[in-house]
């Protein structure tokens, strides 16, 4: 969370508009945790990546807006697009967890939350191994991400 002064509207089409060359640490972190590279050319909107990698919009308000996917926690396996809230909440295949990322804008804050949720005991537990892992690059990402996207508002053009 970062206190900023521009608008939500602002910040919220910052956010969705920001670039993997606005954010260069945070490509390299993500290249770190073994993600695919594929299309992450120095142009390209971040959240296009996400949106590659099986997370989709699945709200937006005039404060605040909504990712989700559903990852399999096995090797090889291929997430699960949901297409409504519902069908997001509702999905509870054994060895998945439910991911959903937002940003919003509230009383002169910029926030960024993740939450997850296991479908089975299986999947927390290896879930659970990897945040152990990358929660404290999982924290400098976001604080990187939030100070990018309020840059991005300030600069002229």
């Amino acid at each position: 969370m970062i206190r900023v002064e521009q608008p939500a509207h602002v910040l919220l089409t910052a956010a969705e508009g920001l670039t993997w060359q606005e954010v260069p640490v945070i490509r390299s972190l993500m290249l770190l945790r073994g993600f695919d590279p594929k299309g992450l050319t120095a142009t390209s909107p971040v959240l296009d990546w996400f949106r590659s990698h099986g997370f989709r919009q699945l709200g937006r308000t005039d404060y605040e807006v909504l990712f989700a996917a559903v990852q399999p926690t096995g090797r090889g396996s291929h997430p699960w697009i949901p297409t409504t809230v519902a069908s997001f909440r509702d999905h509870d295949a054994p060895g998945c967890i439910r991911i959903a990322f937002s940003f919003s804008v509230t009383d002169g804050f910029l926030r960024t939350e993740t939450r997850v949720q296991a479908t089975d005991e299986v999947a927390r537990r290896r879930f659970a191994v990897y945040w152990l892992l990358i929660r404290t690059w999982s924290g400098m990402i976001r604080r990187v991400w939030l100070n990018a996207i309020s840059a991005r508002t300030r600069r002229p053009g």
